[in-house]
């Protein structure tokens, strides 16, 4: 079965709803107001980890720099370390300045498995 969540506050909802009945949204309207990068971003929010890690590699593998700001602040808000590796190997792929700099920030994360995936991207991403 397929649930379906509001993309503004992201409680599920029946999926022919139209108008959020928890936040009042213009479901429609909310989504046809942003191009497909912008959408890719919002994903990051998500509450499933599966469509929050789908949005970072594909936010990586379009090597879309306005999303470094939002996959910095997916680094720090979630405990998921599979989240936090996706958001790392699309900073990685993404390769800018500012990229590179939040990959630093995370090279003395706690959990190894980071910090290996770190050092690594940024050995390979040398200016």
């Amino acid at each position: 079965m397929t649930t379906f969540f509001c993309p503004n506050c992201w409680k599920e909802i029946p999926g022919s709803t139209e108008i959020c009945p928890h936040c009042g949204i213009d479901i429609t309207r909310f989504w046809t107001s942003m191009n497909y990068e912008q959408k890719l971003i919002h994903a990051l929010g998500h509450p499933e980890p599966t469509t929050v890690m789908r949005a970072a590699w594909l936010l990586g593998e379009r090597g879309l720099e306005e999303a470094v700001p939002a996959l910095v602040e997916l680094t720090e808000k979630t405990d998921d370390i599979y989240i936090i590796l996706e958001a790392v190997r699309a900073l990685g792929k993404i390769n800018t300045p500012a990229s590179r700099k939040a990959l630093r920030s995370l090279s003395d994360h706690s959990a190894a498995m980071i910090r290996r995936e770190v050092k690594e991207i940024l050995k390979k991403n040398q200016p």
